[in-house]
């Protein structure tokens, strides 16, 4: 027992999750699922703008493909947080949710380097290695995907923008990646 506890009854809390760590994990394991969906490698974006990606003039996101012959045409934000704000049954998101706060971060960073934004987000205690895969899909896209996967969460009715969101692990598995690449054109 220390002396707070001791004392003043003040019990110590357990060290709390440093989440920049959390966020650095989570974005190398979201760097292997994408490199087994495209069959390229892909890497954590250097904060520190290191020498290898000086040259690199479409470096957005959270994630990039290290090779830049390979095009990638999307911009990859990923986040890991303690809840989305999912309305399970619903299917739906609801208005507050923290997912619009990080599609508008993705949504800027796409635009400054003309990529399509993809945000994969994940909330605790989700399955391993899973995702909520988001993207803003118009009606051609939503109809062509539908005979492949269809959306475990959309936007809140009347919501601008209209954000489709997929189960990563089901996405990944029923839709390669270059069928997702054409449609998305």
């Amino acid at each position: 027992m220390n002396v707070e506890e001791e004392l003043f009854g003040i019990k110590k809390r357990t060290q709390a999750i440093n989440s920049k760590r959390k966020g650095n994990v989570n974005e190398a394991k979201l760097t292997k699922i994408l490199l087994d969906w495209t069959g390229h490698e892909f890497a954590r974006v250097p904060r520190s703008g290191g020498l290898r990606w000086k040259n690199r003039m479409d470096i957005c996101g959270d994630v990039i493909n290290v090779d830049p012959e390979f095009d990638f045409p999307f911009s990859v934000e990923t986040k890991h947080v303690a809840n989305l704000g999912l309305h399970a049954d619903h299917h739906e998101l609801r208005s507050n949710s923290v997912v619009y706060k990080y599609w508008d971060q993705c949504q800027r960073d796409a635009k400054t380097v003309n990529k399509t934004p993809m945000l994969l987000i994940r909330q605790n205690g989700m399955m391993e290695g899973s995702y909520y895969l988001f993207m803003e899909l118009d009606n051609f896209q939503i109809e062509k995907l539908s005979g492949i996967t269809n959306p475990n969460f959309t936007s809140s009715w009347g919501h601008t923008p209209k954000l489709s969101g997929y189960w990563s692990p089901a996405f990944f598995k029923r839709i390669d990646y270059e069928t997702f690449k054409k449609i998305m054109k």
